[in-house]
Parts: structure tokens; sequence; C-alpha cells
């Protein structure tokens, strides 16, 4: 059935134009909008007092009543024309045409013809991915077993959706887990695919934008930490989780070549990973990471002793005297773990060594790696940069939680939920976020602190992607990290004004700047559009392909 919506501009022959109830639940009136339009009002032969919040329309602050009347107008008429398969009772109706009216309604455009393109690559982020999903489930009749939201966003395409539902494919089992998400199916299986890890806060969302940029050429995976899942206990050792994730890996892309790649402190994941598939014979044809964290470079380990040393005013002037003793150090350790590696016949990391988790309740984050108090900064760090990857105009983003109180970790994460939950409303995922904090605070950093003394030299093309980063301290690090090529190309960009309110509230400029370009970055088309061709590039350069 249809609800009736008058508009400025109807089709052609009509004096009114039809939108379906799930669109019209989605608009509100703006009176404010409104004031703005009255001469569009005032020469218009009625009036949809309405404006959209979703994405059926550009942004209503952009647009006159008028213009959002007409793209009302054009969406209904599509939305209405894709829909008429699914009146009751129509035989002629099918999955597949649910599924892209369901797609349409949400996007506000039809989409691809090719049911395997990428969602991703169609405009679809893990936010509007919600209400597709919702849409569809709506849609469908009421007996209609669907399975879980993590199987559909484990393969975001049209043609895998339908097989889903139609219970003629299955995520958990034809194919790498459903915390792998196959973001991009490529058209030519006979390339590399890429495997991209997750960043320091576990979430794929970081390389959404990287993955429509890149195009459909090849296949493209990205692993999501699989707490979010409850596919696997947080409270593992690094070793443990390292095995999971090359398992998927390897489920993923078969018998072929491939990429590896991470961001942030997803290189954590990633030397771990490079560790266990050197074990497997499996090394990848490159590694690249954007910026990452430097580990155990000797201007990270001479940084460390710093911070650690009860006398540091004595050491700065030392410090420089230091990094080459440090570096040799390093140096031949880094061989020696190698070495010691290859002759080990443990099946998994030799971090397995130390109980760590022996709390499960979040107490783990009462003191942080080298003993020093965990500061809330670190859980209003992680609540900025998760809000990152809301849309620039949404409350999360403008209306920041003024200053954790609470003294405890997992005080401070149902502080800034309850926050978000009376400000942001539905639009906050506090379920979560409490998940990136624990995936954070209590597996990357715990895990930064087993790794940072314990370093290893691959034979690897290696590529880094810094940003506001000394190059010297990013070329120390890959200099022991392998002992094949190496590419460094650091990466500039202005930052947007629509972030200003992330990471705001540090006190120190440069740590500001550099959080604001770190956590920006993959967000940002002016760095995405440097990085993906770049990417291409050196896949090309040291794969072949």
């Amino acid at each position: 059935n249809f609800l009736t919506v008058y508009s400025l501009l109807p089709p052609a022959g009509s004096d009114t134009a039809e939108f379906d109830a799930a669109t019209v639940a989605a608009v509100k009136f703006d009176a404010a909008l409104a004031e703005k339009s009255v001469a569009a009002y005032n020469g218009g032969i009625g009036a949809a007092q309405i404006a959209p919040e979703t994405p059926v329309a550009a942004k209503s602050a952009e647009l006159s009543h008028h213009d959002i009347a007409v793209k009302l107008t054009e969406s209904a008429v599509m939305i209405k024309s894709m829909s008429s398969k699914l009146t009751a009772g129509s035989s002629g109706s099918s999955t597949r045409d649910t599924v892209r009216v369901a797609v349409a309604m949400v996007f506000g455009s039809e989409p691809s013809e090719d049911d395997d393109e990428s969602l991703m690559a169609q405009g679809m982020d893990s936010l509007n991915a919600v209400r597709v999903i919702s849409t569809i489930k709506s849609m469908l009749p009421a007996n209609t077993a669907t399975p879980n939201l993590a199987y559909f966003l484990a393969k975001p395409s049209i043609g895998d959706w339908v097989k889903l539902i139609d219970g003629s494919g299955d995520a958990a089992e034809d194919g790498p887990p459903v915390f792998v998400k196959h973001m991009v199916k490529g058209k030519d299986k006979t390339l590399p695919p890429l495997f991209l890890i997750h960043p320091m806060s576990g979430l794929s969302g970081a390389w959404n934008m990287f993955c429509k940029k890149y195009g459909n050429e090849r296949d493209i995976y990205v692993i999501e930490h699989p707490h979010y899942t409850d596919s696997h206990p947080l409270y593992v050792p690094v070793g443990e989780l390292g095995d999971v994730y090359v398992n998927a890996l390897l489920k993923a892309v078969g018998d072929r070549e491939f990429v590896l790649g991470s961001y942030s402190g997803g290189i954590v994941y990633s030397l771990e990973v490079l560790l266990q598939l050197r074990k497997r014979k499996r090394n990848p044809l490159m590694f690249f990471s954007v910026d990452g964290f430097s580990l155990w470079s000797p201007y990270q380990v001479a940084g460390l002793c710093l911070q650690l040393c009860p006398f540091p005013c004595c050491c700065c002037a030392g410090c420089f005297l230091c990094k080459p003793c440090c570096r040799s150090a390093c140096q031949g350790k880094a061989k020696a773990n190698m070495k010691a590696w290859d002759e080990s016949e443990a099946p998994i990391s030799m971090h397995m060594d130390r109980e760590k988790f022996k709390n499960t309740d979040g107490t783990n984050f009462a003191k942080l790696p080298g003993g020093a108090p965990a500061p809330k900064d670190q859980v209003e760090d992680m609540y900025d940069f998760y809000r990152v990857g809301y849309p620039k105009d949404s409350k999360v983003l403008t209306d920041p939680h003024p200053g954790v109180k609470a003294k405890k970790f997992i005080d401070a994460i149902d502080e800034i939920n309850e926050y978000a939950k009376t400000n942001y409303g539905d639009e906050w995922d506090a379920e979560k976020h409490a998940k990136m904090q624990h995936v954070s605070m209590e597996n990357t950093i715990i895990f930064f602190g087993d790794t940072i003394m314990k370093p290893f030299q691959h034979d690897i093309p290696m590529v880094s992607y810094p940003v506001c980063r000394d190059l010297a301290h990013t070329k120390d690090f890959y200099d022991l990290a392998t002992s094949g090529p190496k590419v460094i190309h650091s990466i500039d960009f202005e930052l947007d004004p629509a972030y200003s309110q992330i990471f705001s509230r540090m006190p120190i400029p440069p740590v500001r700047n550099f959080l604001m370009h770190h956590n920006q970055c993959m967000v940002t088309p002016a760095f995405v559009d440097q990085l993906v061709p770049d990417v291409k590039q050196r896949v090309k350069e040291f794969g072949g392909k």
C-alpha cells in the first residue's frame, strides 16, 4: 500500500506523487528550511512539508524545499517502478527484486545491474547497511528466516544476499569466517587479492573508502576483530588470535598469492600474522602499512627507555648516542628471533608464554604496558576514533561527550554510552562501542606490550605510508622489519573542518595534530586518492600483477 504525499513538481499528468510507507517514515518536516523556501512555496501547487534525513535526496541543508520535492518525486517514481513486482499477492516477485528495491530505497538510486558488484563500492557503509538489511527483512514474508546481520556484512553484494536469504549460500560454510568481509568481488580471479587487517579498534570500517576507490579489478577482503561477531574469546594471547587470523586469511584467498595490508595499530596483529604465514610457507607478495606504529625501532625503544627511566632529564642529552647502540642490538635480536622462530616447531606464537588475561571484567586496563597508570584519555581517544565513522552532519560528530569523569575503565565506557543514548538516540550503537573499547585497550595495547621488545626480520617487500610522522623513525623500523625491498611514501593532506571536534581536547598541539591526521586519513578523499594509486603501483611492482 502506498501513502500519498503532495509535491511541488508532481509527475507529468498527475497532481500527486506516491511514496511507499517506509520512505515517508524516514522523512520529517524542517521548519527552518521551509522559511528559506517561501518563494518555492508561493509558486507551487502544493507543499510536501518534509525534509529527508536519508540518502533518498541530498542534504536538506543544501537544498531549497522546491529542490527536495523534485528529488523526492524522482526517487519515488524510481522506487515505485522497481516495486511493481512486490505488490501483495504478486506472482512475479522474487528475492532479488526485494533486495534491489530495499537497496534503492536507502541509497536513493537504482543499484548496479551486476549483482556481484560490491555494495560498498555503490555507497553502502556500516551505518546504512543496517537500514538496508532492516528494510529487506520488513519486505519479506513474515515467516522468512534470514541470517544474522554479520553474515550479510561478510558478503556485501546483492547476489550473495539473495543466496543467503534463499538458503542456497551460507557465509559460514561457503567461504571465510563471518568476521572476514568480502568487500570487493574482483572481476579477475587471477589477480592476487588484497587481505586487509583492521586498525587498533578492531573495526573494518576504516577501509570502506579505500575499497570503494580501489575498484573491482581484484578481490578485497577485510578482517574485523572476531570479538564483534562473538566468534572468538577476547581474552586470548596474540599468538592464538594470529592463528585464527591466518586460518581465516587462507580460507579466503585459497591457493592464490596475495597482498597483506594494515592500518594504524593493526600492524600489531599484522606482524603476528606474518610470522605465522612464514611458518606455513605462505608469505604475501607484499606487506603495506598505512601509518602503522613503528614498534621496536630504535627510536621507539629509546623513547620507551626515556619514559621508564626515573631520571629522564639526565638521559635526554645522551639519547642520540643511545640510538646507534640500540639499532645494532635490535638488528642482532631481530635476526636471532627469526632464526629461532624458523627452527621452532610451535604452530603458534612464542608470545603465548605469558598468562596475561586473568580478569575478564575490564580490570586488565588498570595498567598499561610498562606499568604506567591508565589515563582516561585513552578511553576518550577511542571514543573519538569511533566517532570518525559517522556522517559529517551527525550529532555524534558535532556534539561530543564533555569529558569522562569515571575512574574505572568499564565505568568510563558506561558513562560515554549513557551520554550517547541521551544525545544521539538510536544512531549510537552502545554495544559495538563497548566492544571497540575492550578490543583496543585489552587486546591491541596489551599485544603492543608483548611485541615491542621482540623484533623479527622478514625478507619480503614492505611499503609504509606514514602520515605526519618522523620519516627517520619509520625508516628505522622497516630497516629492521625486512631485509627485502622497502618503500616509505609519506602522504600529506589537509584536515577536514567537519572533524574539528575529534581529538580537540588533546592539550599538546603536536600530539593533537598527529592524532587528527592519523585518525582522519582513511576517511579523507584527498588522502585515499593518493594512497590507492600508489598501492596499485607497488602491487604491480612487487607482485607482477
